[in-house]
């Protein structure tokens, strides 16, 4: 299943990264949009997404695993 369809069937989405722009940026829309590298360039938005800075919060990712 893909992200669009996960997001479809209401699951949020967390990303764990170490960029703290990314994250924070991440973090204050709640959502982005993709645009596919094909022909018409077709855009997919996505939301209910969440980051977590893995070089500040490494116990955050660990509890978001163990709670899924």
């Amino acid at each position: 299943m893909g992200i669009k369809q996960l997001n479809n069937c209401g699951f949020g989405i967390d990303f764990v990264d170490v960029n703290e722009t990314i994250i924070d940026e991440l973090n204050k829309r709640g959502e982005y949009d993709i645009e596919l590298a094909a022909p018409g360039k077709k855009q997919i938005h996505v939301s209910n997404v969440a980051g977590i800075n893995n070089a500040k919060n490494p116990e955050k990712v660990v509890d978001t695993i163990k709670n899924y």
